[in-house]
């Protein structure tokens, strides 16, 4: 009777191995529940294999119902958390491939946390299997897509993720910085993570992991670094931020998008941060972003040169890079966040520099701000007055290039409107961000037309 068990086991874990209808169908004809009760109550074999079929029938969203309804995730969760038993590592693959993808149902992960997952999942992490680690950071970084298991796995598996960022298998690796990321990137505070050490470990990974370890360390290192300059600068002294800038130039898109994202954080905070980025060669990679990336890393890298224009000494490299030419660009063809971004850059950048003005209307700047007045959002329009203030502030040229460009009517306009740009179903704050963008943009353009000496 054993073997009949033994055999009919293994037979089906390998059924479960050959695609979606056939594991479609082991469900159907009810198999799930025996095989559930096999790893309650079968022998080592058998619930090895019990658990290898579960494994490979959670890949199937009707099948990891099934599992949840024959009550298989407690017996799945005591074998995880049982170093040494043979079932351990197909256990947890299923308890992973329950909880995978970030629009799992929140049903199949909280039956996991209710069962004592978190738990045993963060003991997994220490075992001396790598296979049986590489499944528990990945099922881990399932669960930390749901806020709620975020604290649990917090409370006791960060120094082991930051440990297993230099496992020796480049898939946990990267599972574990994922992991770290989905922790990170909400309501947990970041100074838990942090606390930890992980940045060393994130760069090393960003320098030479795989495309899914590098994405992920960037993610990480963009959640940890957010209006925090200590963790700036730990980045700063592991030699994160060469690495950052040369994403810029990845041929993944999103890899180029979120090593954007980061260098805007880092520009925003404080000047070191800002000297950094330039020393490494920041400013000609986020310039070659404007022209080349997509819209998400266009704004991102216009953000950063509008913080980088800060210091005069980082206006002058923007506009030798060719920065002026493609923000100017970023008005006329970028997403409304792009064009914001782009005019804020554009105001700093006219701060007392005369050669950045003459840059602005050699190339028909002046045209694109006037333009935006009208046909930007209300923060865009703020932008735009407060550039064109500061060049009616400077040369003759300037001033003439404003009157020409329409730029007094269009100042004439801004200043006598009461329209914030504000559409309904915009949230509470963007009606306050857009009232208070217009209160700005009507004082810039009564300071513009002051300075042009019109009444």
């Amino acid at each position: 009777h054993g073997s009949v068990r033994q055999s009919s086991a293994e037979a089906l874990a390998n059924l479960a191995r050959h695609g979606a209808e056939t594991r479609l169908e082991i469900a159907r004809v009810g198999s799930i529940h025996p095989v559930v009760m096999m790893l309650t109550t079968g022998n080592t074999t058998e619930r090895v294999c019990a658990a290898r079929a579960l494994r490979n029938l959670a890949f199937e969203e009707q099948c990891r119902f099934a599992i949840v309804q024959a009550g298989g995730i407690t017996p799945l969760v005591s074998c995880v958390a049982s170093e040494g038993d043979e079932a351990q590592e197909p256990a947890t693959g299923a308890v992973r491939n329950l909880t995978m993808g970030v629009h799992c149902e929140d049903t199949l992960r909280v039956a996991v946390v209710e069962a004592g997952g978190i738990p045993a999942l963060v003991g997994a992490l220490t075992s001396a299997v790598g296979a049986v680690r590489e499944q528990a950071v990945a099922a881990l970084r399932n669960l930390a897509f749901d806020p709620t298991s975020k604290a649990a796995i917090a409370a006791s598996g960060i120094d082991e993720l930051v440990r297993l960022l230099s496992d020796s298998n480049a898939v946990t690796r990267a599972n574990a910085a994922g992991t770290l990321s989905n922790l990170t990137c909400s309501s947990l505070p970041a100074c838990v993570v942090a606390d930890a050490g992980p940045i060393p470990s994130l760069v090393t990974l960003l320098a030479s992991g795989s495309e899914a370890g590098r994405e992920r360390a960037v993610a990480t290192l963009g959640n940890l670094s957010l209006r925090n300059s200590a963790q700036q600068v730990a980045i700063i002294d592991a030699g994160g931020v060469p690495l950052l800038i040369s994403c810029l130039s990845a041929s993944n898109p999103t890899d180029c998008e979120r090593a954007a994202a980061v260098l805007r954080n880092f520009a925003a905070d404080n000047p070191a941060s800002r000297m950094a980025i330039s020393a490494a060669g920041g400013i000609p990679r986020l310039v070659g972003l404007l022209r080349e990336g997509n819209s998400t890393a266009q704004e991102h890298a216009a953000a950063a040169l509008w913080s980088m224009a800060y210091e005069s000494e980082h206006r002058a490299a923007i506009a030798e890079a060719g920065g002026i030419a493609g923000l100017v660009a970023l008005i006329a063809a970028g997403s409304p966040s792009g064009q914001e971004n782009a005019a804020a850059a554009l105001w700093n950048l006219t701060c007392g520099n005369s050669r950045e003005e003459i840059a602005i209307v050699a190339i028909g700047g002046i045209t694109s701000l006037v333009w935006l007045l009208s046909a930007g959002n209300g923060v865009a329009r703020m932008n735009a007055a407060g550039a064109l203030a500061n060049l009616a502030d400077g040369s003759t040229q300037a001033k003439a290039a404003i009157l020409e460009a329409g730029g007094i009517n269009a100042l004439r306009t801004l200043l006598l409107s009461t329209e914030s740009g504000a559409v309904p179903g915009d949230t509470a704050a963007t009606h306050e961000r857009s009232a208070w963008a217009l209160v700005v943009a009507r004082e810039c353009a009564g300071k513009a037309l002051e300075l042009l000496d019109v009444v």
